[in-house]
């Protein structure tokens, strides 16, 4: 349910996504207004820069930057001076008929990945390609992704790889742009390209995301046995971030612009602003790159232990392709080999100041009084040891610092030490992760339960030598737990109950290239990393839907095709529910080869006040003879959004329970003739509210299409909905919003702020948490007598994302100036506001409920500051 607001977007400074200050995106209504507005600029005075210059099908506008200007007295009185409310080319432009929407910039934060492992020799696989179906792709329907062309939006590439051989004509990355201010590349990289270049040349281990994305959709380097999935694509390289810091949101926009102009069938974006609104200006323009037929792949996001609503953009856009992480199969490790162990292999992670362990030494296991294996950080416990010397060291963690370990072990003629976490759980396989310093002696961690295996064999072989080596070539280790989503992949839905993610791809433990400087090689986990497996199978089926004469994949129906075929990834038993794992993991050549479709590819039946309890679903048959179809629902474990001990505390992660709902199907058997369709209508009951106590409870599962007497699903159709009311949830968590002044002093209700406007030393400040997202927060000063004297400056705020647990983001403020604008015409964003009088007021905050109606008054939250005294 989207909601009508006025034209103008402004959002409160948010740690992960800062505003760029006096920078906005400026909307036409269309183009040939926009030529109108341009004109008349070049008749104002008032200093501004253009940023980005926008004239496509998909978006009509301009970006800005304004300068500083010093506001025009009316009199000598700072009291009754008029003063600019906002610049005067931008209240120019917020009151002019053309524009159609501004937008405040926002800085998108450099991609991260949320693991990496650099691999310098290699000749490996990135996947399993039974599982991804690549095999039969290739081996049987010879799909390369020949003819397609593909525009990856990112930090640039290493364009002369091996796994890509150039730049330009004749070659796989053909054409691009580079957005980076040639000053801040000669700054950090001593060096700086052309604009029609987007080579990588940052320095540094945490460069190289770009390159590493192009490689998983299109890298080929047959000396290394590699193959990205769709290597035969033609590749549009944008580069939109530099070495350090982010990039503007509307410098991704033009380069999504350039891509769609330059021919590109679908365009990757492995990066992303926390913001589940679909009117987020990057989710507006994917948006309509959709409408024209271009295939959006994007991420779903890193932010999976934050709980609900926690998708971002561009990928809220409705129609764009948002992907979330399954964990690999398996990744590429440095393993060691313990002789009595043969032909085993165990991981380990080399602390920060080790580069590689010595090989082929014997392991020392010391045991104290109660045969428990030393922690080694005192002499005593080493000083009887001679067998010490020369030996790698088995040492518990705890009771002092690593490097006091290693110093200790180096004295007693140690050459290594390997580390253990006694207090991690039994079956915990990860390595132990440590901290060293510089000029210690190796060391390195292991996993419990490694190190359980090798006690246990010296207390029952006291005698027996261990001896230990470290190849120098990762090798290949099974991932325990695979085929699950991976804990960092971020949970839907969007804000106004759109099924998000779309789809699911592998994230975790990718193997790929990154530039030459770092390696050539390495593993990476993220989102970022799941996009570009889509992207590149997305690229096959186009290849393959192109020999059959159908030029473009209309990408509603690419997105029904995936989720209608997708793998439905386990949690517990169950499918994974879909607002974790979407439609599921991705699998192209079943979507390729079924006869069956369905669609719409989701069904979102809203929340309760909202209920939709009926919905249509059309199943067409695309063979060459009759089948019956029977239709069931597979229920997954629902989602608890919050923790009912902590009130409605968004809960991180979130919990699960058994909730879930019947579905009706009318009818429930179907018998569907070759090139036909049918419809079918699917009626929810809901559980009681005396069975299952309503407590907000996201509901899912997958409706399943199985051909008559078959265990084997032929499609599937995800849905979800939530038990209760969305807009009765609190906006405000307990004891939010309060007055602070600027520097932090806080004020409760009987305190009078004594603000003095002219100096403004100390300025009002509204500290506020959001336990839910709102679509507007107004803002207004009410006098003595509680009637509203104005807004303040930027009131109102608008498609604000709710607060999170973490430190950066737990909770958000707002500043008051002293300036308001009159009440009547602040929606409208008057161009002149005032100083306010002096004398006694309030600040009154109300936010609009999540999915609430906003001429509804009880669809507000609101809340009355304490006195705040005006004095000059």
């Amino acid at each position: 349910m989207a909601i009508a607001l006025v034209a103008i977007m402004i959002i409160p400074t948010k740690s992960n996504a800062t505003l760029i200050p006096d920078a906005y995106i400026v909307e036409y209504s269309d183009q040939e207004q926009g030529n109108s507005i341009l004109s008349s600029l070049d008749g104002l005075t008032h200093p501004y820069r253009i940023r980005q210059t926008y004239a496509s099908p998909v978006f009509h506008g301009l970006s800005l930057h304004l300068s500083a200007v010093s506001p025009n007295s009316t009199n000598n009185s700072s009291i009754t001076e008029a003063i600019d409310n906002i610049h005067p080319l931008l209240a120019y432009l917020y009151t002019h008929p053309g524009v159609r929407k501004v937008y405040p910039v926002r800085n998108v934060p450099r991609p991260q990945w949320v693991d990496r492992k650099d691999i310098n020799e290699t000749s490996y696989l990135p996947y399993d390609n039974n599982l991804t179906q690549l095999k039969g792709m290739y081996s049987q329907m010879n799909l390369t992704g020949a003819g397609v062309t593909v525009g990856i939006i990112d930090s640039g590439v290493d364009y002369d790889h091996p796994a890509f051989g150039g730049f330009g004509a004749g070659h796989k990355i053909r054409f691009g742009h580079n957005f980076i201010d040639p000053a801040n590349d000669d700054e950090h990289a001593g060096s700086h390209r052309l604009e029609n270049d987007p080579y990588d040349l940052c320095p540094g281990d945490d460069g190289g995301h770009g390159t590493h994305v192009t490689g998983i959709v299109s890298g080929l380097d047959t000396s290394k046995n590699f193959s990205g999935i769709a290597p035969n694509v033609t590749i549009g390289a944008y580069r939109v971030f530099g070495c350090t810091d982010g990039a503007a949101e509307d410098v991704v926009i033009k380069a999504m612009e350039m891509a769609y102009e330059a021919g590109c069938d679908m365009i990757n974006l492995s990066l992303s602003v926390e913001s589940a609104w679909p009117e987020n200006p990057m989710a507006v323009v994917a948006d309509r790159l959709a409408q024209k037929g271009a295939i959006v792949v994007t991420v779903a996001g890193n932010q999976g232990g934050q709980g609900v609503f926690m998708q971002t953009s561009p990928g809220s856009g409705t129609l764009a392709l948002s992907v979330g992480s399954m964990e690999n199969t398996f990744r590429y490790d440095k393993v060691l080999h313990a002789s009595i162990f043969p032909n085993q292999s165990y991981p380990y992670a080399l602390s920060t100041s080790t580069e590689n362990m010595p090989d082929g030494k014997m392991l020392g296991i010391i045991f104290d009084q109660e045969s428990q294996v030393i922690d080694g950080c005192t002499n005593s416990t080493l000083e009887e040891e001679a067998f010490a010397h020369d030996k790698i060291l088995l040492l518990r963690r705890g009771r002092c610092s690593y490097d006091n370990k290693l110093e200790i072990a180096k004295q007693f003629g140690a050459v290594g030490v390997l580390f253990y976490d006694e207090a991690a759980t039994k079956d915990n396989d990860e390595p132990l992760l440590t901290k060293t310093s510089a000029g210690t002696i190796p060391s390195a961690g292991i996993a419990n339960t490694v190190a359980t295996k090798l006690i246990n064999h010296y207390h029952d072989n006291i005698t027996s030598d261990i001896m230990l080596s470290f190849p120098s070539t990762p090798e290949k280790v099974p991932v325990k737990g695979s085929l699950r989503m991976s804990h960092f992949s971020s949970t839907g839905p969007t804000y106004e109950l759109g099924l998000k993610p779309t789809i699911t791809g592998i994230g975790s433990d990718v193997f790929s290239t990154l530039p030459r400087h770092n390696g050539g090689w390495g593993l990476l986990s993220g989102t970022s990393m799941a996009a570009p497996q889509v992207t590149g199978m997305a690229a096959l089926m186009l290849e393959w839907y192109r020999r059959k004469g159908i030029p473009k994949l209309d990408p509603v129906f690419l997105a029904e095709l995936m989720q209608n075929h997708a793998m439905h990834i386990p949690y517990n038993g169950k499918p994974e529910h879909p607002l974790r794992q979407g439609g599921g993991f991705i699998q192209p050549m079943d979507a390729l080869q079924s006869t069956v479709h369905v669609s719409p590819g989701y069904l979102s039946f809203n929340d309760t006040d909202n209920l939709k309890n009926t919905h249509q679903l059309r199943i067409t048959n695309g063979g060459s003879s009759e089948i019956t179809l029977d239709l069931s629902n597979r229920v997954s474990e629902a989602i608890l959004p919050f923790n009912g001990s902590t009130g409605y505390t968004p809960s991180e992660p979130m919990a699960r329970d058994n909730t879930s709902a019947n579905l009706a199907f009318s009818p429930s058997r179907v018998v569907v003739q070759p090139g036909t369709s049918v419809n079918v209508q699917v009626t929810i009951h809901l559980p009681s509210i005396e069975s299952t106590p309503w407590q907000y409870q996201m509901y899912g599962g997958f409706i399943q299409v199985s051909q008559k007497g078959s265990s084997k699903v032929d499609a599937s159709v995800p849905y979800f909905g939530v038990l209760g009311s969305i807009r009765a949830l609190p906006l405000f968590d307990a004891g939010y919003p309060y007055l602070t002044s600027s520097g932090d002093m806080s004020y409760n209700d009987s305190d009078t702020f004594v603000f003095n406007a002219t100096s403004q030393e100390e300025v009002p400040k509204i500290v506020y948490r959001l336990l839910t997202a709102t679509a507007r927060a107004d803002i207004t000063v009410v006098d003595e007598r509680n009637t509203i004297v104005g807004a303040i400056d930027g009131s109102p705020y608008t498609y604000l994302d709710r607060n999170n647990l973490q430190k950066d983001d737990k909770q958000s403020s707002i500043k008051w100036n002293g300036r308001i604008v009159d009440p009547k015409s602040a929606s409208n964003y008057d161009t002149e506001s005032i100083m306010i009088q002096p004398g006694t007021y309030r600040l009154h905050m109300r936010a609009l409920r999540l999915l609430g109606d906003p001429q509804s008054a009880s669809s507000w939250q609101e809340w009355v500051s304490g006195p705040i005294m005006v004095v000059y």
